[in-house]
């Protein structure tokens, strides 16, 4: 019964978050014209940004890029048609994670309190404190690339003496 409830209230807090606050799509920032190649004839940097890209030197093409006839081809470098675009996506991405990452560590804590200050040990205090861990868990995971290194540790330093606390405040019973 314990692992039921767990597992149905992670499920259902991991569907909520999803459903909820849902992750920017890469085709609302770059519709599907983006995902085509640039065309043949963008062979310099100006055409390139007036086309709305940027001119990439380093001479790596990605996969899709046709390469044209040695014998003719004077191009070094290739358009990047979606850069911007893609620069905008990635910001936007980036704050939905730092987002996502808060909201899942309240929600978890919160849960995870609930269970740790039911009165009665039962089969829902014990549920409601190991889901809130494994929503934790899960946020961390989910979201953890985005946050920077100090606040990694003032986060895992807040959690960890949240859950020292709730320990300690635990009546023996």
């Amino acid at each position: 019964l314990i692992i039921g409830i767990v597992v149905l209230l992670v499920t259902f807090v991991n569907y909520g978050m999803s459903l909820l606050y849902p992750e920017p799509e890469y085709a609302d920032f770059c519709g599907s014209e983006q995902y085509e190649v640039a065309a043949p004839e963008i062979t310099t940097p100006e055409a390139c940004l007036e086309a709305g890209g940027q001119w990439q030197h380093n001479g790596v093409k990605p996969r899709a890029v046709v390469e044209q006839p040695a014998e003719t081809s004077t191009v070094s470098g290739y358009c990047d048609a979606d850069y911007y675009c893609r620069a905008e996506y990635e910001a936007a991405r980036d704050l939905h994670d730092r987002n996502g990452l808060i909201i899942m560590l309240i929600v978890g804590l919160v849960i995870s309190v609930l269970g740790f200050m039911r009165r009665k040990r039962d089969v829902i205090a014990t549920s409601f404190a190991i889901s809130g861990i494994i929503v934790i868990i899960a946020g961390l995971i989910r979201f953890w690339n985005n946050a920077d290194d100090w606040a990694q540790f003032v986060l895992l330093g807040a959690l960890l003496a949240a859950f020292v606390y709730l320990a300690l405040s635990q009546k023996d019973e």
